[in-house]
Parts: C-alpha cells; structure tokens; sequence
C-alpha cells in the first residue's frame, strides 16, 4: 500500500481515473491492473478492423414488408482486451420516448492471418447469430452473412431464417449499418434496418 497526499490521478487515453480511499491510501494492485487494461497493445489479427473500436451514436431507420416503418437511436460498442477478438455491444432506443428498444451483444474474432471474420450476436429477444463473413480489399467494409440462427420453439412468428450485415466505413468517424432478414413468411434476404453513427468515443 501507499500513502497519499490527496488523491492519485492518471489520464488513460482520454479516460480519467481516480484512486483515493478515506484513509488516504491506495491499492497499488488495482492501479496496475486498470493501467493495464488501458495500455494493452492491439492483437495483430485485429489490426484491419481497429477503426472500429471505441463508442458509436446515431440513429437509423427500420422497415420490412410486415412491419410499419420506425426510426430509432443507436449506441454501439466495440472493445479489444489483447485476444484476437473484439467484444460489442448494440442498444437502440425510441427516437420520441428514448424507450429501451433492441439490446444485442456479441464477439466479433478473425482468423489470423486472412480476411476472414466470425461473429456471435445474442438478442434480447431471444435469438442468437452465427455468421461468416470478410474484410473487403481497404478494409473499411465487413460483409457478413449468417450460418446459423437460433430462435426459440415459443417465439413469435414469423421465426428470422437468415441475416446479412454488412458495417462500412465512411470516414474517419463515421460508421454506416445495414441489416437484412429473411423470415418464414418472406423467404428473401430483404432490407430491414438502416443506420449511420458518429464515433464519439475511444474504448
């Protein structure tokens, strides 16, 4: 343990933390272990997809022939922790209400050495995603198609068959989505939601 004066302050890429107890002292532990989240170093399989770690926000827009058509508001996250895969995060939310909506979360993993990425997404309505997919040739593209999705014996009908997203960068900050289904009542892939999102922050 060490003493101090007041409180202990470090700036971790753009992130500040804090250690301070009542007695004045701190746990030297816990400090290296937080430093050492925030400095770990990138996995080399991951380095084509590294633009798209950190906090998206913005909105988008759904529709699909046996829906009506509704806007929304999205966050998503994407986190590294040194493997060979990325960790994310999806909440979207009613544009007027600001309601909790859709909630998934998932890994995204790349096979060393190629362009090839798997994807596992778990939705709070109960269904969950395998899918396959690649890096386009610059790198500001990912293609994915699902190879497996699982929806439960009670859900409601119409059950989701198959899934495409496909994630594209427009810029710097800039993150375009799109997603399509095909359902037991509409057999063809078919566009249902829509989203464009600004980086707001660095995870």
């Amino acid at each position: 343990m060490i003493k101090l004066q007041s409180r202990f302050l470090i700036v971790c890429k753009n992130r500040l933390a804090v250690w301070r107890s009542a007695s004045g002292q701190a746990d030297t532990g816990s400090f290296h272990r937080y430093f050492e989240v925030w400095t770990m170093s990138l996995h080399p399989a991951l380095s084509r997809l590294s633009w798209l770690i950190g906090r998206w926000q913005g909105s988008g827009h759904g529709c699909y022939p046996t829906i009506k058509p509704f806007d929304y508001n999205e966050t998503i996250t994407f986190k590294h922790s040194g493997k060979p895969f990325l960790s994310y995060c999806s909440r979207t939310e009613d544009v007027s209400s600001k309601s909790p909506m859709h909630a998934e979360d998932g890994f995204w993993k790349v096979k060393p050495g190629t362009d090839q990425v798997a994807v596992t997404i778990a939705e709070n309505i109960g269904v969950s995603e395998a899918l396959e997919g690649t890096i386009s040739g610059d790198g500001h593209r990912v293609s994915l198609l699902s190879t497996a999705v699982h929806c439960p014996s009670f859900g409601k009908e119409p059950h989701v068959t198959k899934v495409e997203r496909v994630y594209e960068r427009l810029g710097d900050n800039q993150l375009k989505l799109t997603m399509s289904m095909a359902t037991t009542n509409t057999p063809d892939l078919t566009l249902h939601l829509v989203s464009q999102l600004v980086r707001v922050d660095q995870c």
